[in-house]
């Protein structure tokens, strides 16, 4: 992730978002607002254990929705070992 980055999200969130929330509920401070904390996105690919380019399609969905090419975790008996030692290798969480 580049220096400086901020996600798309976060930034509507921080720009429209907070100001509606503030003026709809009458907060006096940003401070007031909800805040962001982890947003998790989850995505079933039921037949990725006969297709192995199922999970490189879903893994490239999920960088397009999220704007970071990330894989985090992955439900343990879906995948091949090789196939969850390839996720994990290429997972910046891991």
């Amino acid at each position: 992730v580049p220096a400086g980055y901020v996600p798309s999200l976060a930034k509507v969130y921080k720009e429209e978002i907070v100001p509606q929330l503030m003026k709809q509920f009458g907060y006096s401070s940003v401070m007031q607002c909800p805040k962001l904390v982890k947003i998790t996105i989850n995505q079933g690919v039921g037949d990725a254990t006969a297709d192995k380019k199922l999970v490189d399609v879903a893994q490239q969905e999920l960088t397009a929705i999220t704007g970071c090419p990330l894989f985090a975790s992955v439900t343990p008996g879906i995948l091949t070992s090789g196939q969850e030692e390839e996720v994990r290798r290429a997972s910046p969480h891991h």
